[in-house]
């Protein structure tokens, strides 16, 4: 990207974001890209051409228009080999060259930093948590600060770094109602190259003036407060926290034209009775546990919504064929639900727990609670929406 500095005003501040190329990575920092910007600040959301592409087309809730305000820097990527994910491969397996590519974004995004740090009074790098080694190179830039994003609950980022510790070397204690024992462990996840993969990628991380949360305080309040002590005991110095979620629309902006089919089915339907099963992008379901999982939805007798998708490949715009598309069970679709009862299956059960037991009553309550009470951090002088206006002032100083 060329900038032309000649005869350009000195503006106060711009952002340059870069995500970790996967779409739920994707989704998030562009809806962060749309809310710095509806405060007037210039954003760069630079990434590779293919997935800057993607994170534009799969971006929903929100008028289109809105991305016309987001300045995005395609950089092209080096050739990699780009193996189809299997069902069973560990965790991120096939994204590892993909990552390794990236690598190479470290000049040109350094390139556009200095570019900018010509034009604008400070430059702030907002990056995902995983991707430092692209940004290492802001400690150049005399007025440029970065910010590292957790793109997942700061619960679960927090147990996890919490299980990898040794008990000896925890800083400090935390009561137990707070990682429960129950957690299931990372261990056997993802592959030892990956891990080592990440580990090194992300050495360069601590150059970083704060963190930023897709969260609410509503719901993890406690464990970025956690967090927070944690990262400044081994900088050194305190970190700024800024709980800035939900980022995604909580009332959807959606007209007849492009309201998809199961939303209207949805409203007919009476309140609280209608299950979602959905699950990530990255994950690839064998035969076997589709036919479960449809078997247990089926013999339930409770409506629902399943999303089955197919697993995004690296890119997907020249890989979409080298995925197993995920497939039913024969006229799944077609037949009236059975009658038939399976006592042992564990789907069945499940659903029967949350959607006719007096424990499930006491799960929707808590979370038709939860729900208002994150829409309402996120309205006019919520916490979120206090939170996002101190973000703002603070980087705008």
């Amino acid at each position: 990207m060329n900038i032309q500095t000649k005869n350009i005003e000195h503006h106060q501040v711009v952002v340059v974001i870069v995500q970790l190329p996967a779409q739920g990575h994707l989704n998030q920092l562009l809806h962060l890209s749309n809310f710095i910007t509806s405060y007037g600040i210039p954003v760069h959301y630079a990434g590779s051409t293919f997935h800057n592409r993607q994170a534009k087309i799969r971006f929903h809730g929100w008028n289109s228009k809105i991305l016309t305000k987001i300045h995005f820097d395609d950089f092209e990527l080096p050739p990699f080999d780009s193996p189809p994910p299997k069902i069973d491969d560990l965790f991120l397996h096939h994204v590892q060259p993909l990552l390794e590519a990236m690598m190479h974004l470290r000049q040109p995004v350094f390139h556009l930093m200095k570019q900018l740090s010509k034009i604008y009074k400070r430059v702030v790098i907002i990056y995902d948590n995983s991707m430092s080694y692209i940004f290492q190179d802001v400690k150049l830039i005399p007025n440029g600060e970065a910010y590292a994003f957790l793109p997942i609950c700061a619960f679960t980022y927090f147990a996890m770094e919490w299980e990898s510790m040794p008990e000896e070397a925890k800083p400090f204690r935390v009561d137990a109602i707070y990682v429960p024992n129950c957690m299931p462990s990372q261990e056997g996840c993802i592959t030892k190259e990956m891990l080592e993969f990440l580990e090194n990628f992300n050495k360069s991380s601590g150059f970083e003036s704060g963190w930023l949360y897709n969260t609410s305080r509503v719901i993890d309040r406690k464990y970025v407060e956690f967090l927070g002590k944690m990262i400044s005991l081994k900088k050194g110095d305190d970190v700024q926290n800024f709980e800035l979620g939900p980022l995604n629309p909580v009332h959807i902006q959606s007209t007849s034209k492009n309201r998809h089919h199961s939303l209207e089915w949805l409203d007919a339907q009476e309140k609280d009775l209608i299950l979602y099963v959905s699950f990530w992008t990255r994950i690839l379901l064998k035969d076997d546990q589709i036919e479960e999982l449809a078997k247990g939805l089926e013999i339930c007798g409770k409506k629902f919504i399943w999303v089955l998708q197919q697993t995004d490949p690296n890119d997907i715009f020249v890989e979409a064929d080298k995925v197993k598309k995920p497939q039913l069970p024969a006229s799944f679709e077609e037949r009236e639900l059975r009658d038939e009862i399976v006592k042992s299956n564990i789907i069945e059960h499940a659903v029967k727990t949350l959607m006719a037991s007096q424990e499930g009553k006491e799960i929707k309550k808590r979370a038709k609670e939860l729900g208002e009470a994150v829409r309402g951090s996120v309205a006019k002088c919520g916490v979120s929406d206090l939170e996002r206006d101190a973000f703002i002032a603070h980087i705008s100083r």
